[in-house]
């Protein structure tokens, strides 16, 4: 029975699913009783908002952002460190040119 269901759209359209029928451009998924439609996407692995998480999922969760930050802070002391070194060549160019100059004065 059309109408029934998800309806997801195939050329950019936003869905009809509130007319209760599929646009030209959707096609449409029958319901299941029972089914909750949920996100398939590898970043929603956490449950429904209305349940807390539990302690390994904090746990899980506290380590990616202990890593995560560990991970910014040898990016942010490689950039330091690649940013001293720049300053230091640059700083020997200027010496030289100047040196330079003054040999020609």
């Amino acid at each position: 029975m059309q109408g029934i269901g998800r309806h997801w759209p195939v050329n950019g359209e936003s869905p009809r699913s509130d007319l209760g029928m599929a646009s030209s451009g959707s096609v449409c998924l029958p319901a299941h009783r029972g089914v909750e439609h949920r996100s398939t996407s590898p970043w929603s692995t956490s449950p429904p908002a209305s349940a807390p998480p539990s302690r390994r999922q904090l746990e899980v969760m506290e380590e990616r952002v202990a890593g995560a930050i560990t991970n910014l802070h040898r990016q942010l002391l490689a950039d330091r460190q690649e940013a001293d070194m720049l300053v230091q060549q640059s700083l020997n160019r200027l010496e030289a040119r100047l040196g330079t100059c003054e040999q020609a004065q």
